[in-house]
């Protein structure tokens, strides 16, 4: 017996092997793969038969275990089954998806070996394509992300988008532009495009990196103080922006505008802008010109992508 509280409907099941067939003749007939033979088709419906009535929803009775996995069908019965696997494998329902596993390979072909899909949640099917950057949470980002799309296939394989909804885009939470895929483009042109999202964000990401460089050479340094005015500075005021950390290799910086004098036990400290640092457990701070709360800024973007300042 079967515990049906426990079980997909038959409908649902026999639903899911026909549309893994639809989308495997689509590809087949796109690459101009050879035609599967019925007992190719055969042992595909078997497969996705048995992976949709998973042991455990089966009513243990050994005696009977094996006929309820692999029931025997009449011959003629079998026939009439093989020849709606046929239509569904025939059938240009699928037509319109695109392979996202082809993707990949061909952007590993052109040396992006980091080209994978990933299962995103709810069974998005999502493509990631480094070199990889931190975000300024610290979260790791990668050049391009092309998507969504879905899984056809048995654990999370078979991954395929639509042609009439495909995008790629720098994985950056939307903050720039996504590109729409015209409808209709090849699998190569897709390549095209991802290859370029991917030059580009590396270029995006070189003038962000440049622009950083530029904000810490635009401060002016005046006077250094004193280790201990250093250290009352660290004290008694609060700084305006941090960056860094003081456990982080190349160390922390801190930015902080006196508006008056600071009346400290190591002395009096001017009014102005000052700069502290800290690298390799020692501090240092200067009486600065310019813009120190860029500069630490600076800093902090490098900390989260691990960069040196």
């Amino acid at each position: 017996m079967i515990e049906t509280n426990s079980l997909r409907s038959i409908a649902y099941v026999w639903s899911d092997i026909l549309g893994e067939l639809r989308v495997l003749g689509a590809t087949d007939r796109k690459y101009d793969l050879p035609v599967r033979s019925d007992d190719e088709l055969w042992e595909r419906a078997t497969r996705a038969y048995r992976a949709a009535w998973q042991l455990p929803y089966w009513v243990p009775r050994p005696r009977r275990w094996k006929r309820q996995w692999t029931p025997r069908i009449p011959e003629a019965r079998k026939t009439a089954i093989l020849a709606v696997l046929r239509r569904a494998y025939q059938s240009d329902a699928a037509a319109a998806l695109i392979p996202m596993d082809v993707i990949v390979d061909k952007l590993r072909q052109r040396g992006h070996d980091s080209a994978y899909v990933e299962q995103t949640g709810g069974g998005c099917a999502t493509i990631y394509v480094g070199p990889t950057w931190r975000d300024e949470n610290g979260d790791e980002r990668y050049a391009a992300a092309a998507g969504p799309g879905s899984f056809y296939g048995e654990f999370w394989s078979q991954p395929m988008a639509s042609q009439y909804e495909f995008w790629i885009h720098r994985d950056d939470d939307g903050r720039t532009k996504p590109h729409e895929v015209p409808e209709g483009a090849p699998v190569d042109a897709i390549v095209d495009l991802i290859d370029a999202q991917v030059k580009a964000s590396i270029g995006l990401d070189a003038v962000e990196r440049a622009a950083r460089a530029a904000a810490k050479k635009c401060l002016t340094y005046g006077e250094r103080l004193s280790d201990d005015l250093c250290e009352a500075l660290r004290d008694a005021a609060e700084p305006v922006a941090a960056g860094g950390d003081d456990d982080w290799s190349f160390g922390a910086a801190y930015a902080y505008e006196l508006d008056e004098p600071l009346s400290t036990w190591a002395g009096e400290i001017p009014a102005g802008t000052y700069l502290r640092t800290v690298a390799d457990g020692g501090a240092q701070a200067f009486a600065v010109t310019g813009d120190a709360s860029a500069y630490v800024g600076a800093v902090e973007a490098d900390f989260k992508q691990g960069l040196r300042p």
